[in-house]
């Protein structure tokens, strides 16, 4: 009979257990890692993203955020896919669209007539202004607004820098992130934080 409860309790806890309860300070093995990605492919990115982050962990960060696992980053990521959350980024994103469009579509005329100069003319490096490089350069679109928002920022005679359109909506849902999900909120700060001196340790080598 002990042994009849005894392996209905073990085959309990397999059955409750997923693929991803394994903590993200832990050496994971390829087996393990496959289930993950079997049971949701989403967890690929969630993966990479915990390795690149994770190696900038010291020894108490190692303990302190050991308890993190790859099913709570899962749930963290979820939460803000949720049909709540886009509904609020598209909302606070027409808002942007409404207050800072304008500043944008100059940034646009700006780099038109950049672009046709050196089109036509030819120009050198040194004679094109670096910001209007880098965007001509870019083939990365989701960094198109951060350079049109460089442009404007200098470029433009105001007395305030244009935000990022993701700026307001970002700050409410790091928020309720927070809030929901502190160890891991502050896991990310910390990872990133060791992850700024580290890299600015080698700039002042």
């Amino acid at each position: 009979m002990k042994n009849l409860i005894s392996l209905f309790f073990i085959s309990f806890l397999i059955c409750c257990s997923q693929p991803g309860d394994i903590s993200i300070m832990k050496q994971i093995t390829n087996d393990e890692l496959k289930k993950m990605i079997e049971s949701d492919t989403a967890y690929e990115k969630i993966y990479e993203s915990s390795q690149y982050y994770t190696k900038f962990a010291n020894k108490l960060d190692s303990v302190k955020f050991s308890d993190i696992t790859y099913r709570d980053l899962y749930d963290f990521n979820n939460y803000s896919n949720n049909e709540k959350w886009r509904k609020l980024e598209e909302e606070y994103g027409k808002e942007w669209d409404k207050e800072f469009g304008i500043y944008i579509l100059k940034a646009d005329s700006i780099i038109s007539y950049w672009e046709t100069r050196v089109k036509n003319e030819s120009l050198k490096t040194w004679e094109t202004p670096i910001e209007i490089m880098i965007y001509l350069d870019n083939d990365i679109e989701s960094m198109n607004e951060y350079y049109k928002r460089t442009i404007v920022n200098k470029y433009l005679d105001l007395d305030f820098e244009v935000p990022a359109r993701k700026t307001k909506y970002r700050v409410l849902l790091w928020e309720a992130l927070n809030k929901e999900y502190p160890l891991i909120t502050k896991y990310w700060d910390k990872m990133t934080e060791n992850e700024l001196k580290l890299f600015d340790e080698k700039f002042k080598q």
